[in-house]
């Protein structure tokens, strides 16, 4: 139940939480109550976790991070996700235990009709070889078969694919150039006409900015890194972003 007759939806991506990473996950937890002050909505745009291998392999820490969603919940918050290239295998049980729901990839904001999110990485055309994967492993099939393997074996497979794709984006993503894993504009232009939306709201990409396109207005989050951002959208201003820094953990 919604405490607002307003929706106030606040929008996070590529936070990239991992244990090995306290001050990441310290800035989420920081941010949390002020999100709690006003929001109706939290909307998880993918890689959340650095990577995420099954809901059977819990840590203490994805446990305190479950914990967290579910007081904002139990606050009248609804707390979405939607999978990203990191955390594909997030599940339904884990789901449960953070009392948030999982999205389809592509998602019309009922409450803004004009505004579709995604987490980015189908918009990537030009990175084939990418595409080629995520279409292996997005299927339920390969999923379930992943499921199948023993922790230790998915936790392996989970840490070579986050150093390949670290190693990808050092490769490949240069400050302010195009590069094979920012987006297709043909992409963008296609999905905002098939879904009658003015607004694109993702995160992938790394590049924080507002693009203006022949059929409407893509916003980018940035990644969590020594600063992060979120963007708030409220009914009298729209969306804003807003940017803070990260400081180390001592």
């Amino acid at each position: 139940m919604h405490r607002h007759e307003d929706h106030i939806a606040y929008f996070i991506a590529d936070l990239h939480l991992a244990s090995s990473r306290p001050e990441l996950c310290a800035a989420f937890f920081d941010l949390l109550p002020k999100i709690a002050e006003d929001a109706t909505d939290l909307f998880i745009l993918g890689d959340f976790f650095n990577f995420w291998v099954g809901d059977d392999v819990l840590s203490p820490f994805t446990i305190k991070v479950a914990e967290e969603l579910s007081k904002l919940t139990e606050q009248g918050i609804n707390v979405y996700f939607q999978h990203g290239n990191r955390d594909f295998a997030v599940g339904e049980n884990y789901a449960k235990l953070c009392k948030m729901s999982i999205l389809p990839e592509i998602y019309t904001l009922p409450f803004a009709p004009d505004i579709i999110v995604l987490h980015g990485d189908q918009l990537c055309l030009a990175d084939v070889k990418y595409q080629r994967y995520r279409k292996i492993i997005r299927n339920p099939f390969v999923l379930k078969c992943l499921h199948l393997l023993p922790k230790s074996v998915r936790l392996r497979i989970g840490l070579r694919l986050r150093e390949a794709s670290k190693k990808a984006k050092r490769h490949t993503c240069i400050e302010n150039q195009q590069c094979y894993c920012d987006v297709t504009n043909s992409a963008v232009e296609a999905m905002l006409v098939q879904y009658s939306a003015n607004i694109m709201l993702h995160g992938h990409t790394h590049k924080p900015n507002i693009h203006e396109h022949q059929n409407g207005t893509r916003w980018v989050l940035s990644d969590w890194e020594q600063t992060g951002d979120y963007i708030k959208w409220d009914k009298n201003n729209g969306l804003t972003r807003h940017t803070f820094t990260i400081p180390p953990v001592e």
